[in-house]
């Protein structure tokens, strides 16, 4: 079995439609420096979203400052739209960096390499597969972020985030975001409210004989209705290889957990129009994209109503997770198109699935022995939000060359 590795992975996010205030002791809330001119102005925009209960919660909890703070604190945040035309923010930037200070950059779209050129910094290789270098995990193209996390102590674990505005039933182009810097400083407080990079070795699974080959994290996203704040999104996925049974001179053996946080905000749901469950879904979608290569098995199986599900793989391989109240699974796969599918609902009693909700399908397969082990990984959501049908689709290609 050939061991040295390279993986490529792209991430496509598209979108289809159908359809507070401060507290006056600011002494005891966390600071966040913004490196941006407008972030007065931004805040007061917070403040009038009384309704909006993820805003009110973080600005009772975050105190969001103006460039012209000496503030010491150990997380800033810079606009790196404005980045060019105020060298200040650069040096700032990097002064704190080099202090070992974590760095939040936004902006309408922000490319890790230029994150790199800015810090003297490699975050990510660049496809090259020519290249002798071993053990690197590389993304086929050069993604576009909305924002981009960095801490010194782990540079090559940043946190990724995409963002999408909906205006009138449609997504804003990511360049109408220079506009909204309510949602920036609204994403930020969340971002640093979760304290990603205190938690970034993630629990995974780790079979002695199965080693974990490849994985991605912290690839997130948000979708505002109108500067409101309706979807966030958190996907992880594991590449794992298992040797132990491979005897197969052909093929070689492989199984991946794919994890999906997911969360809604301001009324979202996704919803049950009728009884029996039907009405919205949450899908998640497996494919394998070479017809050489063949679908072993796919789990958790379909289930009319729990919160408890298994997923056993073949290999011995088996790992649970628990929804916060009972969903309605239903799973379905075929080898003949190497695709699985699994779609929640909420249950005949439910009128909505509960969220925030975590779930971690997997899929195992035979990969014809050449040297790439592809899987295509889909999230796929129909919610209601005001009375409106939408729905949202994000795609990672995982793509391992060994």
């Amino acid at each position: 079995m050939k061991k040295n590795v390279l993986v490529a992975m792209s991430i496509v996010l598209s979108l289809s439609f159908s359809s507070s205030s401060f507290a006056d002791n600011s002494s005891k809330k966390a600071d966040i420096i913004f490196l941006d001119n407008e972030v007065e102005k931004a805040v007061k925009e917070l403040r009038s979203r009384s309704s909006d209960e993820e805003a009110t919660k973080l600005l009772k909890k975050f105190n969001p400052q103006g460039s012209s703070s000496e503030n010491n604190t150990n997380q800033i945040a810079v606009n790196f739209d404005d980045i060019s035309s105020n060298p200040s923010y650069s040096k700032r930037a990097i002064q704190h960096f080099k202090k070992g200070g974590i760095i939040y950059f936004y902006g309408s779209d922000i490319k890790l390499s230029d994150v790199e050129s800015l810090l003297g910094i490699v975050v990510e290789e660049r496809p090259n597969h020519k290249s002798s270098d071993k053990g690197a995990i590389i993304s086929s193209e050069e993604e576009k972020w909305q924002i981009v996390g960095i801490d010194p102590n782990n540079p090559r674990k940043p946190y990724l985030r995409q963002i999408k505005n909906v205006v009138s039933d449609k997504a804003e182009p990511s360049i109408n975001l220079k506009n909204h810097r309510d949602i920036f400083v609204q994403e930020v407080m969340s971002i640093v409210n979760e304290a990603p990079f205190k938690s970034n070795d993630i629990s995974i699974l780790d079979y002695s004989s199965d080693p974990n080959v490849a994985s991605k994290y912290n690839i997130t996203k948000t979708i505002y209705q109108n500067s409101t704040k309706v979807f966030y999104q958190n996907v992880f996925w594991i590449l794992h290889q298992n040797k132990e049974s491979d005897s197969d001179p052909n093929y070689d053996y492989f199984y991946i957990e794919h994890s999906v946080e997911t969360n809604f905000y301001n009324g979202a749901r996704v919803f049950s129009t009728s009884s029996g469950g039907s009405g919205n879904t949450y899908d998640i979608i497996h494919s394998l994209p070479y017809s050489t290569d063949i679908q072993r098995d796919f789990a958790p199986k379909s289930t009319s109503s729990s919160s408890v599900f298994t997923v056993a793989l073949p290999w011995a391989v088996q790992w649970q997770f628990s929804l916060n109240s009972s969903a309605s699974l239903t799973s379905t796969g075929s080898q003949s198109t190497g695709i699985s599918k699994f779609s929640w609902k909420p249950t005949w009693s439910q009128s909505w699935l509960q969220y925030p909700a975590t779930y971690k399908p997997g899929t195992a397969w035979a990969s014809k022995g050449s040297s790439t082990a592809a899987i295509n990984l889909e999230e796929y959501i129909v919610y209601t939000y005001d009375s409106k049908t939408y729905s949202d689709t994000s795609t990672q290609e995982v793509r391992y060359y060994y």
